[in-house]
């Protein structure tokens, strides 16, 4: 269907107000001033369904959440293809046109299977938010104490090993875009990210106490990204910054946040905001199965028991965090309230930037000629109106 939708549209660097986004097959043809539509409007209706949005919506690129292990009580790691479609489905609804499938620490039979069914899945080609990588988040993090290995279970915990890594590369036939490591945990690990990187393979810092110089030997090596900022890492200090002053300070890095008001106190995504820019912030959910679910419900977290409580959730063993029950669109709506940050600068944190950094953004992650038609409309609570996925209407509210 050929349509255009008329209102808002969030650019990358602007708001333009009363315009027409005109949508052919799957991708963008063109945005058109207000006058220029009407001059041509008896010719648009005959050939184009036209949509109006009140001046209270915002036409948008679709979300791309890099880091997502499930939702409605439904996990990736159950490697199950009907539960992968449910996920995916509960995302779109919430304008997430694109995701990774995150991984847990697990014996790696459990991992491969859980990368062959999202692999099946994507295979599918469901009309729906679409699986455009694998994150494998651990099992080679570290171990040492429960700050670093969070909700990830320490059994399964181990060194990197080429042989291993490459048998989940194969088995995702190109799917695995991303990896969570501890470089300090593997000798040698410097040569290992080399060789990942090398293979298209996004290599991510995280669950990691690797002090700064650490860090930055990891970063000269090619890994680009830390895991959820600030959680399962070691501290800061003035003295000693650690893997979090080096992030934050090396401009090649980017630094995902997962903006609940649980994970991360406010001040610190603002202190993000000011010390990385904009252009460097990746917003993320890290939903586990409890997104979606009410309070008091139990789901199973990498063989460990998770609940929801008060949107929180954490292992029933011991109270640890363990993921989000957050949806993508409501941490866009948290920071919009904590920081003081542009439309477009907050929007791009979780749609152009992950384009970016998974080399994507000739296709995706914003609203620009000749891009897909991958888009959500919002209102001002970012609650979702109308979805589109490469140029077809999926959902309305």
């Amino acid at each position: 269907m050929n349509f255009i939708l008329r209102g808002k549209i969030v650019t990358p660097t602007e708001v333009l107000e009363d315009n027409a986004l005109v949508i052919q097959g799957d991708k963008i043809y063109h945005i058109l001033e207000n006058d220029v539509f009407q001059k041509f409007a008896d010719d648009f209706s005959k050939n184009y369904k036209i949509i109006e949005f009140d001046n209270d919506k915002y036409i948008c690129p679709g979300l791309i959440d890099i880091h997502t292990h499930g939702a409605i009580g439904k996990d990736f790691m159950n490697s199950n293809i009907d539960d992968n479609k449910d996920i995916a489905n509960f995302y779109l609804k919430n304008g997430v046109t694109s995701f990774v499938a995150t991984t847990m620490t697990n014996p790696k039979e459990n991992i491969l299977k859980a990368i062959i069914a999202a692999k099946e899945y994507s295979k599918l080609n469901i009309a729906s938010s679409e699986l455009i990588g694998i994150h494998v988040e651990g099992p080679y993090i570290n171990k040492e104490e429960p700050i670093f290995y969070g909700a990830q279970n320490p059994i399964y915990i181990k060194e990197m090993n080429i042989k291993e890594i490459d048998e989940f590369i194969e088995a995702g036939e190109g799917l695995i875009r991303r990896i969570t490591v501890a470089p300090e945990g593997t000798p040698g690990s410097s040569e290992i990210i080399r060789y990942l990187v090398k293979n298209n393979v996004i290599v991510s810092i995280g669950h990691s106490n690797s002090n700064f110089e650490e860090a930055k030997e990891a970063f000269d090596a090619g890994l680009n990204l830390i895991t959820h900022l600030y959680n399962a890492s070691g501290t800061w200090h003035h003295r000693a910054t650690g893997i979090i002053g080096a992030a934050l300070l090396d401009k090649r890095v980017y630094c995902e946040t997962i903006c609940d008001g649980h994970h991360v106190h406010p001040s610190a995504i603002e202190m993000t905001y000011i010390v990385k820019t904009p252009e460097k912030m990746i917003t993320i959910t890290d939903s586990t199965s409890g997104a979606g679910m009410a309070d008091g419900e139990e789901f199973d977290l990498g063989g460990q028991r998770a609940t929801v409580n008060e949107g929180v959730c954490r292992l029933v063993k011991d109270g640890m965090l363990a993921g989000s029950a957050l949806t993508l669109n409501k941490a866009l709506y948290n920071v919009n309230n904590w920081i003081d940050i542009s439309l477009p600068q907050l929007v791009n944190t979780a749609t152009l930037n992950p384009a970016i950094l998974f080399g994507l953004d000739k296709e995706i992650g914003s609203i620009e000629k000749g891009k897909k038609a991958d888009i959500a409309v919002f209102d001002g609570n970012f609650i979702a109106e109308m979805v589109i996925k490469k140029g077809e209407i999926l959902y309305k509210k």
